[in-house]
């Protein structure tokens, strides 16, 4: 079932969190367990990566190693040592590699950051919390980029054709993965599931009878979706194929050329791919056949924002409607684009 690679995708991201503990403050393990309960495992790495940022910089800065860093030492840090870091992130220079951050990943970092002070905070830990004086990067409004139904026809097309550089490789592949690269886009397309849920998929997971698959959505939720009937023969027809494999030592739907699971940075390759020949202007990527989906949605269902919240399994419906107001600024924006009217 699609919960058992969930679980073992939980348990990388756990060796990972034990890993980098051993060499990050003992305040910050602590942080961490207190989190434990209220964020997913991977969201609580992402956290310790974006803090032990900053840990490797205070420890070059005051020359502590970083294990030995204390809440005293976190406190002493001021507004003008935080905005001097944030300085540093834009672009600095870490065993002969030069690492740039944008506005984006730098808020995330102090976002981070401020959590961790707030944690101290509230434990009594630290009495003043400086970072709270430095003001966020402002971002522009985030563009939904998403394909509309004669670009999605036309990604469809690319994927069924394989018509991409026209080698005798790119031949190859398409003769031998092609049909699997076509289910994977039609399925993503007509039910706008994420591409972790898409991978964690079993053969098991896959209810032709009643046109449905069954997801482990974002908080560990068990979800089902469902599609439409032309899906229904293009997994039937493909499930069929992928049950006679038995070289597989795996249950998973989407295999690799190793028979392994596909992994969600493959997915993501394969929609970059076709992408890039069916909808050049449009940075497309795994999320965006997403978004797709829900433009195409709210389109077609006269801005049904509940029904969209029960179709991408938005745990908040605040999420859906930021489709729904891209839709409505969409409208907005192009209402002089006819107009009768004559001044008198």
């Amino acid at each position: 079932m699609a919960e058992e690679y969930r679980k073992e995708t939980e348990n990388k991201y756990l060796d990972k969190i034990s890993e980098i503990c051993k060499i990050l403050p003992k305040v910050v393990t602590r942080y961490e367990r207190s989190v434990q309960q209220v964020t997913e495992v991977k969201s609580r790495y992402a956290y310790l990566c974006d803090i032990k940022t900053f840990i490797e910089y205070l420890s070059s800065c005051i020359g502590i190693p970083m294990t030995e860093i204390t809440p005293a030492d976190l406190e002493a840090v001021t507004k003008d040592d935080f905005e001097d870091y944030i300085n540093y992130l834009q672009k600095y220079e870490k065993n002969g590699k030069v690492y740039t951050n944008g506005k984006a990943s730098i808020k995330r970092k102090i976002s981070a950051l401020r959590n961790l002070y707030s944690y101290m905070f509230k434990s009594d830990l630290v009495h003043t919390c400086n970072i709270e004086k430095v003001d966020m990067p402002k971002l522009k409004k985030k563009e939904i980029v998403y394909m509309d139904s004669d670009e999605a026809s036309d990604f469809i097309d690319t994927v069924s054709s394989g018509s991409v550089s026209g080698t005798m490789m790119e031949k190859i592949y398409h003769d031998k993965l092609g049909y699997r690269n076509f289910v994977i886009v039609n399925l993503m397309l007509s039910t706008g599931i994420r591409v972790s849920e898409l991978v964690g998929l079993d053969v098991n997971d896959v209810d032709l009878k009643n046109s449905c698959i069954h997801v482990i959505r974002k908080g560990n939720v068990k979800d089902t979706v469902y599609f439409p009937d032309d899906i229904r023969d293009v997994l039937d027809e493909y499930t069929t194929e992928r049950c006679l494999d038995t070289s597989a030592d795996t249950s998973a739907l989407f295999l690799s050329t190793r028979k392994t699971r596909l992994s969600v940075r493959s997915v993501e390759n394969i929609i970059k791919k076709y992408a890039r020949k069916a909808v050049p202007l449009k940075d497309i990527h795994c999320h965006s056949t997403r978004s797709s989906f829900a433009m195409e949605f709210l389109k077609n269902s006269e801005g049904d924002i509940e029904g969209l919240q029960s179709a991408l399994g938005h745990a908040s419906i605040a999420t859906s409607q930021f489709y729904a107001r891209s839709t409505q600024d969409m409208k907005k924006s192009k209402k002089e684009m006819v107009n009768f009217t004559r001044k008198k």
